[in-house]
């Protein structure tokens, strides 16, 4: 039997790369957005209905599982009020239909920023919360309210925990362009160079979006019964932001034939740190799977964003 999927957030980064992944295997996949329903259906090509998380009495449909992508990113969390309110109090709004529902699997999307923000070492889904931003807090949250869900009802509750998330957006709702490598590439294309506001030492493990998508979806589908399962989303492999930033710029000057250059303003960090996310589960899915590079989807985000800074 076809297993109907509910995706919230498909406006997003993560939310629309789930959605259209599940619907490429055949799953029945239905979305929910605070707005641009009409517009989200037709890119998707799925049915998008209109979902505030945040309003106490909300229907959704009968589903098999839920995706729960509507969280706060890094920008809305520093409206600590508003970021609350839509990572927690929607969060349980959410889980308290899906019980009334009967729906079996929920997925909540978290970051890895909860291990720390500069990660130094090794860490598995057991490592210790070293919570530094509102950003991480305002997933910790939401995370401790699953896990108390878990133990009070019968639904079963994965947690995904995502590095730093790269990919050229899928629908024309997607605004993440604080995210890296697209700040940069937007920063070369309005200035013609890249400015980096850090010596850039520091290194980040960056995972494609349809790679922590398809990571969502395997979760949902395994044999996996427990309760309560925790899964990073990482690569195990790291590079310093000033490597990828001149990488870009090399790439660049040879599409445009231009002679941009990468500045930096901060000698902080002094040193680069060395860490790996441990995740199992990313290298069974790519011993069958590949996904786009940094430097490829770098050149894609050029392309994709060219004609508005020409």
């Amino acid at each position: 039997m076809v297993k109907t999927l509910l995706v919230t957030g498909v406006s997003g980064l993560i939310g629309s790369s789930v959605a259209k992944s599940a619907k490429e295997i055949g799953l029945n996949v239905i979305g929910c957005s605070r707005g641009n329903c009409e517009l989200l259906s037709k890119e998707l090509g799925i049915n998008v209905f209109k979902l505030n998380l945040n309003h106490r009495d909300i229907s959704i449909p009968k589903v098999d599982k839920i995706v729960h992508c509507a969280t706060a990113n890094n920008v809305l969390s520093h409206d600590f009020h508003k970021a609350t309110e839509l990572t927690l109090y929607g969060t349980k709004n959410l889980l308290d239909k899906a019980i009334e529902n009967e729906i079996s699997d929920f997925a909540f999307l978290s970051t890895a920023q909860v291990y720390g923000t500069d990660l130094s070492g090794s860490y598995d889904e057991d490592s210790q919360f070293n919570i530094e931003t509102e950003y991480a807090l305002n997933h910790f949250y939401g995370e401790e309210l699953c896990k108390l869900y878990s133990k009070t009802s019968d639904i079963k509750i994965k947690i995904i925990r995502p590095t730093g998330v790269y990919g050229v957006p899928i629908v024309s709702t997607i605004s993440r362009e604080t995210l890296v490598p697209t700040c940069l590439v937007l920063n070369l294309l309005k200035e013609g160079n890249i400015v980096l506001r850090s010596s850039g030492l520091q290194k980040r493990d960056f995972i494609h979006q349809q790679a922590v998508a398809d990571l969502i979806i395997q979760s949902l589908l395994d044999n996996n019964n427990a309760k309560y399962r925790i899964i990073n989303a990482a690569t195990g492999s790291s590079q310093r932001i000033l490597d990828v930033a001149n990488d870009i710029s090399e790439q660049y000057n040879l599409i445009y034939g231009k002679k941009s250059k990468v500045i930096i303003e901060n000698n902080e960090p002094i040193e680069t740190n060395h860490f790996q996310v441990l995740n199992k589960n990313y290298l069974k899915l790519t011993a069958s799977k590949s996904y786009p590079t940094i430097r490829e989807t770098s050149s894609e985000l050029m392309s994709y964003y060219s004609n508005r800074y020409e």
